[in-house]
């Protein structure tokens, strides 16, 4: 949790990104032909108040590093197509868990001008083993196509570059 990792697929034909267990956490992913990144992102500080105002803060600051990642990994963001984002974020009793969070990302993607698709998994109150898991988000490049997956569902795909 908390973590911003990437992969650019000449080097990593078979590695896969993902992250699960996301209960309530949001995933955000940045993609193009040529490489990804994952960030799983609680929705504040560990050890912190619950304050709307610290997991605003804290979601700023965590995309900053998402953008650092970004940067970092520039030359395959360069290549066309260029990047793309998918949002993995909770829903509890049919509302966004964060919707200010959720709000924070949109205009930063906006910002940025990556365009991006977002995805509701269903959060829970109490863990419940026999049910499917709370939030999965997977970056599967190893085919010819890279595929994005929200829990079990296919969210969004592209042609590697």
């Amino acid at each position: 949790m908390g973590e911003v990792d990437g992969l650019l697929f000449e080097h990593d034909i078979q590695r896969r990104l993902g992250t699960e267990n996301l209960n309530s956490c949001t995933a955000i992913v940045v993609l193009c032909g040529a490489a990804a990144i994952l960030a799983h992102i609680a929705p504040r500080p560990a050890n912190a108040d619950p304050s709307a105002a610290l997991g605003d803060a804290h979601m700023i600051s965590k995309l900053a590093a998402l953008k650092a990642k970004v940067i970092e990994y520039e030359s395959a963001f360069r290549q066309k197509p260029g990047p793309a984002g998918v949002i993995a974020y909770a829903v509890f009793e049919g509302t966004p868990a964060l919707q200010s969070q959720l709000d924070i990302i949109k205009q930063q993607f906006t910002d940025w001008k990556i365009p991006f698709t977002y995805k509701s998994y269903a959060a829970s109150n109490q863990y419940d083993s026999s049910k499917p898991a709370r939030g999965i988000a997977l970056v599967d490049p190893r085919s010819n196509l890279i595929r994005v997956y929200v829990e079990d569902n296919l969210v969004y795909q592209l042609a590697k570059s």
